[in-house]
Order: C-alpha cells, then structure tokens, then sequence
C-alpha cells in the first residue's frame, strides 16, 4: 500500500510538472490612444466639504473648498515589473473654512470606465493620511478621507468629503 502511494503520488507530481511547463508567449502590450489620466483631469473643481462626526454620523459642518489637479513633475515612472508608464497627479486640496491648504504629489489616477479613480495609500503623504476619490465623466470629483482629531481636549473620529463639479469646461475631454 505504501509503495501504491508513492507510485501515485510520485506519478502526480511528474504529470503536473510536465502540464505546468507550457512555453506559451504571454508578451501583450497594454497601448492606450487616450491622454495619459494626470492630464486629462487637470483642473480647478468647484464644491463642498463635509465634515461628519463618524460616532454619530452627524454632519458639523458644510463650506465651500476647491481640489485643483495638475500633472506631478515625476510624469513618466517606469514600473519594473509590468514595463509600464505610470502618470500620477498633484492634489492642491483648499478649504479656508476647515484650515486644509495642502499639496499632495505623486497621487494615482487611471481611467475607470467614463471618468477617473485617484487615490494616495501613503499615510505620510501631505495630507497625513491615506484618501481615495472619484471623477466623472460629467466632470463631478468625489473624495472622502477619515481624519481623528483632538478638539477640546477630547479625541474625535471625523469622515471629511468633497464634492464637486470641474469649474471650466464641466465635461472631460
């Protein structure tokens, strides 16, 4: 019985080895003829912060800001494993109202279905936390962060949003 198993097993693993060594040619080139995502969604958008006191859900305040996307300086990066070009974008997040005057470069963005994706995970980017948004196709930007703050003395877990329209053509091109 012992040898049967052996047999078997010895005899699976030489099947498997064989069927796994196909020498198939998987080169594809991902070629996109739109403009690079950082370019496309460069603009000032126009909307309102909300500020949301996570334990309760209740909304604190609602002021007017402004999100302005520009192409990073670092515009071409090479990813060494897929060989391909990553285009990230500057995040100029204004809102007098709730002090935020921040600058957040190389954030990502790529096309999802008729808008944009955009997200930074790097918690010791400008803004001190990791936040992630959306653009339309129709030129609406939604973002959303969470933010624990001490005001008072007493620690507060905040939901921050924006949302918004692009100010000067509306629509992406």
């Amino acid at each position: 019985m012992k040898k049967l198993s052996i047999f078997l097993l010895s005899s699976f693993a030489c099947i498997m080895f064989f069927a796994s060594c196909n020498k198939e040619v998987n080169d594809y080139e991902i070629t996109f003829n739109e403009t690079p995502a950082a370019i496309a969604a460069a603009g000032s958008y126009q909307g309102l912060w909300t500020r949301i006191l996570a334990s309760t859900g209740d909304t604190i305040v609602d002021v007017p800001g402004e999100i302005i996307f520009g192409v990073d300086t670092v515009e071409h990066q090479i990813d060494s494993v897929t060989s391909a070009t990553n285009y990230y974008a500057n995040i100029h997040i204004i809102c007098d109202s709730l002090a935020l005057d921040v600058l957040v470069h190389t954030t990502n963005i790529a096309y999802r279905n008729e808008g944009f994706v955009f997200f930074n995970d790097n918690p010791s980017n400008a803004l001190k936390r990791s936040f992630a948004g959306l653009i339309g196709n129709d030129g609406d930007l939604s973002m959303a962060f969470p933010w624990t703050q001490k005001i008072n003395g007493r620690i507060r877990k905040f939901e921050y949003s924006f949302v918004g329209t692009r100010a000067d053509s509306g629509k992406l091109e």
